[in-house]
């Protein structure tokens, strides 16, 4: 996560407002094939921005021998989730750690 985290901010800046691991790593039920479910929120969010984030990903997961499945949304993406308390929100606010 570290290293992942490290790219995106060389690659994003001050547009990636929040790095959250959730889902069964988070929850410390994963296993080592398990991938790792990042939700990475940008301040605006397209899909060249998109693109470039799996990339990094992959690029990550290479080096380190990982599964990073990242989901891309914008800051009001997260937070029309976050109105609707929708289960996706609920499980990220519930279960996910900052990075």
């Amino acid at each position: 996560m570290e290293a992942f985290k490290a790219r995106l901010r060389a690659l994003l800046g001050d547009d990636l407002v929040s790095l959250r691991l959730f889902g069964s790593r988070a929850r410390g039920e994963g296993s080592e094939e398990s991938d790792l479910d990042v939700l990475v929120v940008l301040r605006r969010r397209d899909r060249v921005l998109c693109r470039r984030i799996v990339e990094a990903a992959l690029d990550v997961d290479l080096a380190h021998d990982t599964n990073l499945a990242p989901t891309v949304l914008s800051v009001a993406e997260f937070e029309a989730s976050r109105e609707c308390r929708t289960p996706f929100y609920g499980n990220v606010e519930t279960e996910s750690v900052a990075f």
